[in-house]
């Protein structure tokens, strides 16, 4: 253990060995409360400034430094790399322990309005790219938790940090930045660089779209935006199986706005759609698995996509959520290929449901029908026995 009187510093050095991992440094303390800074240019590192990494935290200290951090081995591949750290005894003497390690680390390519989830420990950062091609009508990064506070920093030519970033959302829970093409930072043919950084520990999904291609929803996860007065975002949705109902909510926090849902028009309007919802505050939209248009999309498939439009009747903010509700427990007919597909039905207020992923088997009509006596009705080995259960 490593003791430091009050007020003072202990000062270690950490050789960098693979230029493309993140460093990890860890202060455990035994006693007091030391604080942590490190700096690939200063060698006593004591105070933040923008060559200083540092945590400052009552108790134990983490710091992990990206490489894509552009402090990060300033000095390029040619040159050796030292990591220098101060420990200060914040308060009284402090005894401690400390821990130097490299991770590897990925940037995350996202796809265009595809959702990605992720989970961070607090002050920890995940990295992604979004490329963007000719002309997008905007480019829009949204984080959603579950829970904690994950916040978004942008930069084009480098991978962000918390002082150096082009665009920044901070804001406690969900976070989105829009980039119009009037935005001085806009560009196009050109990859943005986004860091996600865990101001509390949290389980997020992070979603960048251009507009070019409706955003996919995921079940359950509300997608928080804004829209200007008389302008349409898409959204779409996978329905997985034919028993499927589709409920989607619309809360509107600011301003007013209508939705409009269909599995025909892939930007569905107020002049092509199915289904509608053009309240003042909360619109819902629900789609039972037995409704005609719902039959007709998944079309005895497994899948089908619906697509639903947000439109600002003046400017905006919302949430917008999807929820599947598989109405089917578990029994499929496999053949006939007529019949094929999963069956709607009602669990016995007795035994067990049937379990979704349970193998096929044959079925069988008994003798008698009600099961009141020893069933009949030729081998029922490895088969599933119809029973009509009647009326008592």
């Amino acid at each position: 253990a490593q003791i430091v009187e009050s007020g003072g510093y202990a000062y270690f050095r950490f050789s960098v060995d693979e230029r493309e991992s993140s460093v990890v440094v860890v202060v455990t303390p035994l006693s007091g409360d030391p604080d942590l800074y490190a700096s690939f240019n200063l060698t006593r590192p004591e105070a933040r400034s923008a060559d200083t990494f540092s945590s400052l935290t009552i108790g134990g200290d983490t710091l992990r430094i990206s490489h894509y951090d552009r402090r990060f081995c300033p000095g390029g591949d040619a040159a050796p790399c030292e990591l220098y750290i101060g420990v200060h005894a914040f308060s009284g003497n402090s005894s401690f322990t400390i821990l130097a390690t490299q991770a590897n680390e990925t940037a995350i390519a996202l796809l265009d309005g595809v959702p990605q989830q992720a989970s961070l420990e607090v002050h920890d950062w995940q990295y992604y790219t979004f490329g963007v091609s000719d002309l997008p009508a905007h480019v829009r990064i949204a984080v959603t938790p579950s829970n904690g506070d994950p916040d978004i920093y942008i930069g084009r030519s480098s991978f962000p940090t918390e002082l150096d970033y082009e665009w920044r959302s901070s804001l406690a829970g969900g976070d989105t930045v829009q980039i119009a093409p009037d935005d001085a930072g806009w560009c196009v043919r050109c990859t943005y660089r986004i860091g996600v950084r865990a101001f509390r520990a949290t389980n997020f999904s992070i979603v960048a779209t251009t507009g070019a291609q409706p955003a996919l929803l995921e079940d359950g996860v509300p997608r928080a935006a804004s829209v200007a007065a008389g302008v349409y975002d898409y959204y779409r949705v996978l329905v997985e199986d034919v028993a499927t109902d589709l409920h989607l909510v619309l809360t509107t926090i600011g301003g007013n706005a209508d939705i409009f849902v269909s599995h025909l028009h892939e930007r569905p309007n107020a002049s092509h759609h199915e289904f509608a919802s053009t309240a003042l505050e909360r619109d819902a939209v629900s789609v039972p698995h037995f409704h005609p248009a719902m039959v007709a999309c998944t079309g005895g498939a497994e899948r089908c996509t619906w697509y639903a439009s947000v439109l600002g009747v003046n400017a905006s903010t919302y949430t917008l959520s999807a929820r599947l509700s598989i109405a089917t427990s578990g029994l499929r007919v496999d053949a006939p290929a007529e019949a094929e597909g999963g069956v709607v039905f009602s669990n016995a207020v007795f035994g067990p449901p049937l379990p979704f992923d349970g193998e096929s088997r044959p079925l069988a009509l008994v003798e008698p029908a009600d099961g009141c006596a020893e069933l009949t009705g030729g081998g029922l080995t490895d088969k599933l026995a119809l029973i009509d259960r009647g009326q008592g």
